[in-house]
């Protein structure tokens, strides 16, 4: 995206692949002005920074430019399709999601507050960062290329298939905790966790490494 290639200091972003650099990835060192009620008073609306919001759900993505002051400029919910809950005989309290699917609804949301901006004029040197929310203690694994294993899906924070590993380790650990899970995942998909590189553990993470390349 323009906008967030702007933010960011990317040469490109695709949602097929990995973005690619200019330069690294600069610290946000700018700090919020210190206001007094004059000042507050005097401030011109178009002077205003702007940052952007994005909150991921299990069923949508919600995004929103707002000013330092508070004023929505922009906002968009974008519906997330592949959340799946399976309970076969072989899938019994498997819960999973495509972080693909956050990272595409994510896409969406971002481009229809881009357009928003634009259309209103809004430049994009007011945009003085992004804030990310989303659902935790899922467990997401990347290969050394950013790749998901476990056939491109996260493990939910509702997914309960753990519960041998989680006997194992007392009655403190429930079977949705991420020790039992990765536990769960080294007994039962072996290549994959000889192959991960990272781990994360909410979805607002996934995105944080798509947009910035850097697994936080």
């Amino acid at each position: 995206f323009a906008m967030i290639g702007f933010i960011l200091g990317y040469g490109s972003l695709s949602t097929d692949s990995k973005p690619t650099f200019k330069h690294s990835v600069p610290r946000i060192t700018r700090k919020p002005p210190q206001l007094n009620p004059t000042t507050i008073l005097s401030l011109n609306e178009s002077s205003k920074s702007v940052v952007i919001s994005v909150d991921i759900g299990t069923g949508s993505v919600k995004a929103a430019a707002v000013t330092y002051f508070g004023k929505i400029l922009s906002r968009s919910n974008i519906k997330i399709n592949s959340y799946t809950h399976q309970n076969t005989q072989n899938t019994l309290g498997w819960s999973e999601q495509q972080p693909e699917s956050w990272f595409s609804a994510v896409s969406r949301a971002l481009f229809k507050i881009e357009s928003d901006l634009i259309q209103d004029s809004i430049p994009f040197e007011s945009i003085v960062g992004i804030c990310l929310s989303g659902h935790m203690q899922d467990l997401i694994l990347l290969d050394s290329n950013g790749h998901v294993l476990l056939n491109g899906s996260a493990m939910m924070y509702n997914d309960t298939r753990a519960v041998e590993e989680a006997r194992r380790f007392g009655n403190q650990e429930s079977a949705t905790a991420l020790k039992p899970k990765l536990e769960w995942v080294k007994c039962h998909a072996t290549d994959d966790y000889h192959k991960t590189k990272h781990v994360l553990f909410g979805a607002h993470d996934y995105i944080a490494f798509r947009l910035t390349g850097h697994c936080v």
